[in-house]
Formats: C-alpha cells, structure tokens, sequence
C-alpha cells in the first residue's frame, strides 16, 4: 500500500529539519505515549541521546482542528541528554472519519543542532467526538 504526507506536513517536518548540523547520536529518537487523567491527555514523550544541557522544542504536527505545526514546550536535556515532558492537552472539537484515520506527528528538535526525532500517536485521541479508551502508560512519570 502506497501512502502519501499531505504537503503541509512535509513542510513542517522539513522546516524543523532543515538547519541540522550535525549527524544525530547514536539512539537519538523520541518515544510517546499518552495516557487519561482528571487533568486531561498526558502525552508523555521521552527523549534519548539529544545533545546534553541543551534546550529541546517539543511540539505537534497536524493535530485536527488546530494549525499544522503547534508547539508545546521547550526543556533541558540532563546530563546524559535525556528529558522527559508530560504535555496536557485538550480536545480540539469533532473530527471527521479522515482525521480520525490519520497519526499526529509529535516532535522533539534538538536546539544545539537542529536535529528532529519523531514520534506518532492516533489523531482520534485529540476528537472530542470519539469515545477514548487509552490504557494507563508507566512510562508517564
């Protein structure tokens, strides 16, 4: 099966690439997951082998109902160039059947660098208008 990046997201994804300097670490990447609170979605993302003691720019790419690239927050990798950010989000209205079909790309871009490690969760969790089952994740902190 063939699958194709609608053109903003290709131009999301390069504009957040575009300036990188160096090759990524060895194991650089990002890993999500997102669980249910009182508080709302926790989309929990892990990051492993970033530059160390520097600023990460977490953030999404074509979240339904919001703009293409929407920005979540900035850290500060550890020592070992590890972080760890839990993001609250909320629902952003109803979606249609294509929506809910498609990934939300979650991002982490390394600021010494410009590298960008990419994670995806279903977009049907950001609809207000689907019943959300999503199982309790330990990797949350």
């Amino acid at each position: 099966m063939r699958h194709t990046v609608p053109i903003a997201i290709a131009i999301a994804v390069f504009v957040l690439s575009a300036c990188a300097t160096a090759p990524p670490l060895p194991g650089f990447g990002v890993e999500v997951s997102l669980k249910l609170s009182s508080a709302g979605r926790q989309v929990c993302i892990a990051g492993k082998n970033f530059t160390p003691d520097t600023s990460v720019q977490t953030g999404y790419i074509d979240i339904p109902g919001a703009s293409t690239l929407s920005p979540a927050q900035t850290v500060t990798a550890s020592h070992a160039g590890d972080f760890n950010v839990v993001d609250v989000t909320t629902g952003y209205g109803a979606c249609t059947l294509e929506q809910q079909g498609k990934d939300v790309l979650v991002f982490a871009k390394d600021m010494s660098n410009g590298n960008v490690a990419i994670g995806k969760l279903p977009a049907r969790l950001w609809c207000q208008n689907v019943i959300q089952v999503v199982p309790v994740d330990s990797r949350c902190p």
